[in-house]
């Protein structure tokens, strides 16, 4: 009878498994990398609610008018229904650069209203800053209805300024900053 011989080594997987997650890491760091870039000249949206009271001297924020200055927190504080229009020479944080409606029909989706933005806030950004918003230290937000709002009617979209360097004492209109 003849000796048994050793057993073949089981092949080891553990190239294959460092090689899986090396690829699948990548592709994941691919993906933040893009979503980070294409996210980056993309303003910021805040949806109004409608159950919000006026208070003296605020004002609808879908009535806010091209050059207006007010105080975001002022304005978050009732969930973005109302602000208080500041001078533009006096400390505020926000000014409104675009005012406009969304199109008519069923509650707009995220990417809906990002088209409009792309389409109308960010070339009356330039036109009122002096310079493209992806060239801008400013960042842009905007506004518009909740689904209660929509469906009362109001269609409104506003889109605002803020400096992220702090408040300001001047209009951001033709600073080319």
């Amino acid at each position: 009878m003849y000796g048994a011989g050793q057993a073949p080594k089981a092949k080891s997987n553990t190239g294959l498994i460092i090689g899986v997650l090396v690829t699948v890491l990548a592709l994941l760091i691919g993906v933040i990398i893009y979503m980070a870039a294409t996210r980056a000249n993309k303003p910021n949206v805040t949806p109004t609610t409608s159950v919000q009271t006026a208070s003296p001297g605020s004002t609808a924020i879908r009535d806010l008018a091209v050059g207006t200055c007010f105080d975001d927190a002022a304005a978050e504080a009732t969930t973005y229904a109302y602000a208080w229009p500041i001078d533009c020479t006096a400390a505020h944080d926000s000014e409104v650069f675009f005012t406009g409606s969304l199109p008519d029909g069923q509650y707009p989706t995220d990417d809906t209203v990002q088209s409009f933005v792309v389409d109308h806030c960010n070339p009356a950004f330039e036109q009122y800053v002096g310079i493209p918003y992806g060239e801008s230290q400013f960042r842009v937000f905007y506004i518009f209805a909740d689904q209660n709002g929509w469906d009362a009617g109001n269609h409104s979209l506003v889109c605002y300024v803020i400096d992220p360097s702090g408040n300001r004492t001047s209009s951001v209109k033709g600073v080319a900053k």
